[in-house]
């Protein structure tokens, strides 16, 4: 069960930039990203789905009433910085989720801060984090997408949008959580390119243009280069990362070497971050 919490709301906007509200941001992208998980197995509770406040407390009170296995706190940043970063708390030795929440927008071309925890003088520094971690069993993790008052991050937020931001975020939960939420083997995810169309996609991983939307939460055929899409395939795609080797590969998904390298075209056992292999 996820519990997403979009800060700010009603009359408090947060940070705003050129127009541009950040509750407003971190509202779309939520529900966005709970319209993803819900399609994709997921129990999805919301603080707020519409543009009011919520007082601090209260959020986390909620969390524990519906017994959230996992909180989300969606923000967008400003002070003059630039890209994605997401914190902790100080009791979590295993925040893998924040390390591949910010690995996965950061592909959308924000720079990757990494992530962090905050020491207050009664625990954690954010309320929402701390009060979360005393009443619930949930993991709390707050999220700072980007910099508003960056005209980069805006110009990439603005090609990118809340639905790429929520996939982006989708796709980090189901890598962390996949055994929450069912078989994940007939599922992978494609990278757009130059000249691609969700026709030619879909008759490459032998599905339909139909189910490449409904997993994705699209409304329309329109996609943008540099876009990663989960495909419903009887192949996956794995992006390749720091440190991995095609033995590693080949044991992780119960495969061969020989059997990647003949799947892929591939000469040698050279690597590159970033490159996508199909696997069978």
């Amino acid at each position: 069960m996820n519990f997403e919490y979009p800060p700010h709301g009603g009359s408090d906007p947060g940070t705003v930039q050129n127009g541009l509200q950040e509750k407003d941001i971190n509202l779309g992208v939520s529900l966005a990203l709970g319209n993803l998980l819900s399609n994709q197995g997921h129990e999805v509770f919301y603080t707020r789905s519409t543009d009011i406040a919520v007082p601090l407390l209260q959020r986390s009170q909620v969390a524990a009433s519906v017994n959230a296995d996992l909180f989300l706190s969606i923000h967008v940043n400003s002070g003059g910085g630039q890209g994605v970063e997401a914190y902790y708390s100080i009791t979590d030795s295993t925040p893998r989720l924040a390390n591949v929440i910010c690995d996965d927008i950061a592909s959308l071309g924000f720079r990757n801060r990494g992530t962090k925890t905050r020491v207050g003088s009664n625990g954690d520094y954010y309320s929402v984090i701390r009060e979360t971690v005393r009443l619930s069993n949930a993991k709390p993790y707050l999220v700072e997408m980007f910099f508003l008052d960056s005209s980069t991050d805006r110009g990439l937020y603005q090609q990118v949008g809340n639905q790429g931001l929520a996939q982006a975020i989708a796709r980090a939960v189901n890598t962390v959580y996949r055994s929450d939420i069912g078989d994940q083997s007939s599922t992978g995810v494609y990278t757009v390119k130059a000249g691609d169309t969700l026709y030619s996609i879909a008759r490459r991983y032998n599905t339909t243009v139909s189910a490449i939307r409904s997993l994705n939460g699209l409304t329309s055929n329109f996609i943008f280069v540099g876009q990663r899409l989960q495909i419903p395939s009887s192949q996956k795609v794995y992006t390749v990362r720091l440190g991995d080797t095609l033995y590693f590969i080949a044991k992780q998904f119960n495969t061969t070497v020989d059997r990647i390298m003949r799947d892929n075209n591939l000469s040698s056992n050279i690597l590159s971050i970033g490159m996508q292999l199909v696997i069978m």
